[in-house]
C-alpha cells in the first residue's frame, strides 16, 4: 500500500519537477491548401447618425444603422426589422 502511495505520488509531482527548459521553436512548416469559400453573403452595418432611442414597454422598433453593406440581404420599407439566423457548422 506504501509503495502504492509513493509511486502515485511520485507521478503527481515528478513530471512539474523535473521538465527542463523549453526548446528552440522549428521551422515554420509549408501553407496548406485554401479551403473553402464558406460565407457567399455577409452583411454590416453601423451607426453614424442619429440620436439616443426612447425604449417603451412591449417593445421599441428600432431603425438599422445608417451605414449599411447589405450584400444580397434586403431590409423592409420603414428599416426596422431585424431577422435571426441561427447557422449550424460542423467542421472536421
Amino acid at each position: 500500500m506504501k509503495k502504492e502511495l509513493l509511486s502515485l505520488a511520485l507521478e503527481i509531482i515528478l513530471p512539474y519537477r523535473l521538465t527542463g527548459p523549453t526548446g528552440p521553436t522549428g521551422n515554420t512548416g509549408p501553407t496548406g491548401i485554401t479551403g473553402p469559400i464558406i460565407t457567399i453573403n455577409s452583411m454590416f452595418a453601423n451607426n453614424t447618425l442619429g440620436g439616443p432611442i426612447s425604449v417603451i414597454l412591449g417593445g421599441t422598433n428600432i431603425p438599422l444603422s445608417n451605414n449599411q453593406s447589405l450584400g444580397n440581404f434586403t431590409v423592409n420599407a420603414t428599416n426596422d426589422i431585424y431577422i435571426q439566423f441561427l447557422l449550424l457548422e460542423d467542421i472536421i
